[in-house]
């Protein structure tokens, strides 16, 4: 991963499948919904808890929704 660029910017670039690779396929719909509407950088934000730990799905499900297909 170059220097220059965040994880969220860099993950952004990558294919769906690298994607789902990395967040788990259910997690995609949502990266891409809050990249959209936030930026790539402040999506991977949302992803972590107030305490550092990844978000679960149900948690993501509550704080924005029904999961983008």
């Amino acid at each position: 991963m170059p220097a220059d660029i965040t994880y969220g910017e860099w993950l952004n670039k990558q294919p769906k499948e690298t994607q789902a690779d990395v967040l788990g396929p259910e997690k995609v719909g949502y990266f891409t919904r809050l990249s959209n509407k936030y930026g790539p950088t402040q999506a991977m934000a949302k992803f972590v808890s107030d305490d550092g730990s990844e978000l679960t799905l149900d948690q993501l499900r509550s704080r924005y929704g029904p999961s983008p297909t």
